[in-house]
């Protein structure tokens, strides 16, 4: 079938099929590098975000406990009371700050669980803290502003540690697991980057083995017919007309041997027709030979009887004149 194609054809076929392979691996590498990306920001990227947001909630968690008991040092039976020149509204304006903050990274990265084991470790930490002690802190600062400071101790010292005790623990607890994960998700991502390389070197080996074969097709069915059509031509330059070469191929190296052998056939032909032309001239050479050496023989006859005849006149005239004598 491929020796019926033209070399025209074989050429554009192989550099459009090699054209089509470097596009197909240029589109795995582009592929490649896209999905890893991908992997790396929806795996990675996502992971160290998660360990922000829980570092963060838990960091204004402290602020918010840090606030309350410097409001609580305004109490008017702690000495240091004295040296504060701004009232408690300022540390509850401050804590409330907190909190918004505290709920803002929490929705955010609430938004974006999808693991049910790291959506039950911050449903722990939410009801552990009785959602971050929002209530007793608050029940702390009511009783500050009502002068009640020894309930606004009891409550910060006995209830709000205790929460934030047990949030501490379920905020570690999280953070293991988010590091945890995150170095399962670098494994997951190393290996799919290793995977990756090995498609994209067994794309170009696999490119490297076409071209060589490609190659090497379409070299021998341009290098094997020209060589029979060589051998042909140097044949027939020898005077050898008995070549021939068979030929199966129907692009234009076939096309140029089979216009070689109707050469020889005609070469050929002529030859026989030469020779034929050669061997009718010798054979009329040979009949003018033969005629002309018989006629030469009756020319040297008839030149004898002349002579006879002359010897004969000669003696009847010197007769005649004796008699006439």
């Amino acid at each position: 079938m491929l020796n019926q194609l033209s070399i025209k054809t074989r050429l554009i076929a192989t550099f459009a099929g090699l054209t089509l392979l470097i596009v197909a691996i240029g589109s795995l590498g582009i592929f490649s590098a896209q999905h890893s990306a991908t992997m790396l920001e929806t795996l990675s990227l996502k992971d160290k975000a998660a360990e922000v947001s829980v570092t963060d909630i838990q960091y204004y968690m402290e602020l918010i406990r840090g606030e309350l008991f410097r409001a609580l040092q305004h109490d008017p039976d702690l000495p240091i009371s004295k040296l504060l020149d701004h009232p408690v509204s300022k540390h509850a304006d401050k804590i409330n700050e907190y909190e918004t903050q505290i709920q803002k990274y929490y929705d955010r990265y609430a938004a974006n669980i999808t693991q049910p084991e790291e959506k039950a470790l911050l449903n722990a930490l939410v009801s552990d803290t009785d959602h971050f002690a929002h209530a007793e802190v608050h029940a702390s600062l009511d009783a500050m502003q009502a002068n009640d400071w020894q309930k606004a101790q009891l409550v910060a010292m006995k209830d709000i540690n205790h929460l934030f005790k047990k949030g501490s623990a379920d905020s570690d607890a999280l953070t293991h697991y988010l590091a945890k994960r995150a170095a399962d998700n670098r494994i997951r991502v190393n290996a799919t980057l290793q995977q990756i390389n090995y498609l994209l070197i067994a794309a170009m080996l696999l490119g490297i083995a076409v071209s060589v074969i490609s190659a090497f097709f379409l070299v021998r069915g341009i290098i094997q017919p020209l060589q029979l059509a060589i051998a042909m031509a140097r044949k027939v330059a020898a005077g050898d007309l008995t070549a021939k070469s068979e030929t199966r191929s129907g692009n234009e190296l076939g096309e140029l041997q089979r216009t070689l052998q109707d050469m020889n056939a005609n070469l050929t032909e002529i030859v026989g027709q030469v020779r034929s032309g050669t061997e009718s001239i010798a054979s009329a050479s040979s009949e003018i030979a033969a005629g002309n050496l018989d006629l030469s023989n009756r020319t040297e006859a008839q030149a004898g009887s002349l002579e006879e005849t002359a010897s004969a006149m000669e003696e009847l005239t010197a007769t005649v004149k004796q008699n006439a004598d």
